[in-house]
């Protein structure tokens, strides 16, 4: 079990993996749920490997892995894995399949899967990871054994990120995932740090001509890193940002500071909107992204709103 016991997050599932494996009990369907970035993947190859005994093979011909191709499994792809699943492992006693982002299967191909869920081989079994799983066939969901994976907690983050420096900054952004807080490790925005951070003095200070700018030159960098994920991780940081200013104002300590204590100072004699405003107005903000409403639009109205 050494790479079971490796990984980090989500105890339950781990606990829960263990002990199929040591039972030799291994559902013929896991359905890996949660939110994106979680570890569902990680834990499912580990998982895999360890059935395999094959810890530290980086492939293995009982191993598949089947991706989405432009948002959707093909009906190929699916029949692909359909005869792999009524097919004997090459090597070892079991063949694992794993089907990445499973919700993304046109109904025509899950029906077609569902005859394979029905009627397992004996040593085939199918590892199907969803970040949306609500969007599954219901008659899919009836015949898995549903592992749930949760945001990943600010500590195990840390862990992951063990020497890195501004862990704890990174850790705060990633919002429970490993993903975001591996791509900050990398590619720390530096760049976004200074705009946001000039936005925000324009806000405090209402001075609204500079803040359109600032926003125009938010928009243009944003556009420049086709990064859709940076959206929301905008909206966290104004809300650290005025939580911050809040915390100091009541003497809290600096140790729960997000950002640099140097870099709110100068702002805390500005008067301050009550934070539950701000949230509540973030919180509009972000049903406002999920409707596709343009960022910038949506924080011109948020800063006139707050102050």
């Amino acid at each position: 079990m050494q790479l079971l016991e490796s990984l980090i997050g989500n105890l339950p599932v781990q606990k829960s993996l263990k002990k199929m494996a040591q039972k030799g009990a291994i559902p013929s369907t896991l359905l890996f749920e949660g939110p994106e970035g979680t570890g569902k993947k990680t834990f499912a190859t580990a998982f895999a490997k360890e059935l395999l005994l094959a810890p530290n093979r980086k492939h293995h011909p009982d191993l598949f892995h089947f991706h989405p191709e432009n948002k959707t499994h093909t009906i190929a792809s699916i029949k692909q894995l359909i005869q792999e699943a009524v097919t004997p492992p090459f090597e070892a006693k079991r063949k694992i399949l794993i089907v990445y982002e499973a919700h993304q299967m046109l109904p025509a191909t899950a029906n077609a899967l569902l005859k394979t869920l029905e009627e397992p081989l004996a040593t085939t079994h199918i590892f199907l990871l969803s970040s949306k799983p609500e969007l599954l066939l219901h008659t899919i969901l009836s015949r898995c054994i549903r592992l749930t994976f949760f945001p990943v907690t600010k500590q195990d983050l840390l862990t992951f990120l063990k020497d890195t420096p501004n862990a704890s900054h990174i850790a705060t952004l990633a919002q429970g995932s490993f993903t975001k807080a591996s791509k900050l490790q990398q590619n720390p925005d530096t760049t976004l740090h200074t705009i946001l951070t000039e936005l925000l003095k324009y806000a405090l200070q209402q001075a609204y001509p500079h803040l359109l700018h600032q926003l125009d030159t938010l928009e243009s960098h944003l556009e420049k890193e086709k990064d859709p994920t940076l959206t929301g991780e905008i909206l966290s940081r104004i809300l650290f940002w005025y939580r911050d200013l809040t915390l100091l104002s009541h003497k809290g300590d600096p140790k729960y500071l997000f950002y640099n204590h140097d870099e709110l100072k100068p702002y805390l004699a500005l008067p301050l909107p009550p934070l539950d405003r701000v949230v509540h107005h973030i919180d509009r903000a972000r049903d406002g992204l999920d409707r596709h409403i343009r960022l910038k639009h949506l924080l011109e109205e948020l800063f006139l709103s707050i102050h």
